[in-house]
C-alpha cells in the first residue's frame, strides 16, 4: 500500500469538522473530546492538521487527523488538560452529549436537577426500589421530570450525592429545584 502524508496549518472549517469527527470517533473507542481537544497543548505547541491519502486494494482513501508536536499534549493522554468547573459548584461541565454516551449498566449517567451523576455502581448493585428497569430507561437523558414525577424524597436526593460527577453548562440545565 501507498501512504502519503501531508502537514500544514488547519483553517477554521477543517479544524471544526475535524472536531466533530474526533469526538465521535473518541468516543467510539473510549476517549472523551475531554482527553484531546485541539489547540489546548499544555506546552503551547501548535497542533497540525495532517492530511492522510492511502491507496490499498486498488482504492484511494483520503482522511485528516490533527496531531500535535508534543508528547505532553492533551491528545497523547499525558499531561493534564484543562477542563471547565462550574464557578458556583466546583464540578466540572458536562454536555448533555457527553452524558449521552453514557447509557449501558455498565457506564450509567444520568441527569438530575442539573447534576450528573455516574449510577453505574448504583444500578450493579441493585439498590432502586423501583427496580433498576425504571433507571435503565433515563441512563445518557436528563432524568429529572421522572424524578420529580415520582415524589422522591430528600433522602433519595441526598444518597446521590455520592454518585455526582458534573454538572451541565448554564445553556442546558433545566433549573429546577426540588420541592420539599
Amino acid at each position: 500500500s501507498h501512504l502519503q502524508v501531508h502537514t500544514e496549518g488547519a483553517n477554521t472549517g477543517q479544524e471544526k469538522m475535524l472536531m466533530e469527527e474526533r469526538a465521535v470517533m473518541g468516543r467510539k473507542y473510549g476517549v472523551t473530546t475531554r482527553d484531546n481537544l485541539p489547540n489546548k497543548d499544555d506546552v503551547g505547541e501548535e497542533e497540525k492538521l495532517e492530511y492522510i491519502s492511502s491507496t490499498a486494494a486498488g482504492g484511494t482513501n483520503d482522511f485528516m487527523k490533527l496531531r500535535s508536536d508534543s508528547v505532553d499534549s492533551c491528545d497523547s493522554g499525558i499531561g493534564d488538560c484543562d477542563q471547565e468547573v462550574d464557578p458556583e459548584t466546583g464540578l466540572e461541565v458536562i454536555s448533555l452529549d457527553e452524558v449521552s454516551y453514557h447509557c449501558t449498566m455498565e457506564d450509567g449517567w444520568m441527569v438530575i436537577y442539573d447534576k450528573v451523576y455516574d449510577v453505574t455502581e448504583y444500578l450493579e448493585r441493585g439498590s432502586h426500589p423501583g427496580g433498576e428497569d425504571v433507571m435503565m430507561e433515563y441512563l445518557g437523558y436528563d432524568a429529572t421530570m421522572a424524578f420529580r414525577g415520582v415524589g422522591h424524597s430528600k433522602g433519595a436526593l441526598r444518597m446521590l450525592e455520592k454518585y455526582v460527577v458534573g454538572i451541565l453548562p448554564m445553556d442546558e440545565r433545566l433549573n429546577f429545584r426540588p420541592d420539599f
